[in-house]
């Protein structure tokens, strides 16, 4: 009955402003910020987990060379978890350019979208100053998202790219697991589609270093939570991660603040693109790359250029 009241409702429940740009942080307020080492670059890790088809392997080449070339990040801040062996050659490469590359296990047979979870278990076990930007390899990063100022207490991510698990799927969800659903959100592309705050893509989180032990810990909890109910998802049980991270933080009480479209900017379906598409800071391109290996163009011109 609360699920159908929700998804009916006329009028959805207020939303938080997405942080959109690195204009919020001067180069003053940079210089003076908590979350800056001596040479005044941002502080914190980015990681990614590897699985173990060569995919993986090119796509994590692909997100160090972003990270480095363009974003300016230094590769002793990224973190490669690799499932399995990593005797990879690119695993080895990474190693040689001082990319933290270590060994961790799978999170659970059912379902390999969770093995992000045990990297975020693994690089939760040391302390990080700044903060933690958990990321799927087939991301490109172009700016720094650590400079965006992320409210303490907070987990930053884009909200979903699609209206799926449906909104009704996912309030039932968190009526099975007892908890009060979070306030409804729309989605950055496509008119009258909406989810519920947490609900983000699984491409990039931002998670206060502090914070990140207790959001991993949860995430863990629920996936597995989760996985043991999949019936719960009906057909969508491929976005298990993506719900289990919205129940972690709704259970946690933690406040997600969604994230601009730039900073997970999603091309690989064209057809929910606006021609009006901000330029991208990062883009998520998912399987959209040539036999080449260039990353395929959408035919937007603010994402291509």
């Amino acid at each position: 009955r609360h699920s159908q009241q929700r998804v009916n409702e006329s009028v959805p429940e207020p939303h938080p402003e997405p942080l959109t740009n690195l204009s919020e942080q001067s180069s003053h307020e940079r210089s003076n910020a908590a979350t800056t080492d001596p040479s005044g670059a941002a502080e914190g890790r980015f990681a990614c987990v590897v699985d173990e088809h060569p995919r993986f392997h090119l796509d994590a080449l692909r997100w160090y060379a972003a990270l480095t070339a363009l974003a300016g990040v230094k590769p002793s801040d990224l973190v490669v978890h690799a499932i399995g062996s990593t005797s990879s050659e690119i695993l080895r490469f990474l190693t040689t350019q001082g990319v933290t590359v270590r060994s961790v296990e799978r999170f659970d047979v059912r379902s390999p979208h969770c093995n992000k979870i045990s990297g975020a278990l693994q690089l939760a076990d040391s302390p990080i100053v700044g903060k933690a930007v958990l990321c799927d390899t087939d991301i490109g990063v172009f700016e720094d998202p650590r400079w965006l100022n992320l409210p303490p207490g907070s987990v930053a991510g884009k909200v979903v790219d699609a209206p799926v698990p449906p909104l009704g799927v996912i309030l039932n969800i968190f009526v099975a697991a007892g908890l009060n659903p979070p306030p409804t959100v729309p989605l950055p592309w496509g008119p009258d589609d909406w989810t519920v705050s947490g609900n983000n893509n699984g491409g990039l989180y931002m998670i206060p270093g502090p914070l990140l032990p207790k959001v991993a810990t949860a995430w863990a909890h629920w996936a597995v939570w989760l996985l043991d109910r999949a019936e719960l998802l009906e057909q969508w049980t491929v976005y298990v991660d993506q719900v289990a991270m919205a129940l972690a933080l709704a259970a946690e009480g933690v406040n997600s603040v969604p994230l601009d479209v730039r900073w997970n900017t999603p091309t690989h379906d064209p057809t929910r693109i606006p021609k009006d598409a901000p330029e991208p800071a990062i883009i998520h391109y998912h399987q959209e790359v040539s036999r080449e290996g260039l990353i395929r163009l959408t035919g937007i011109p603010s994402i291509d250029r």
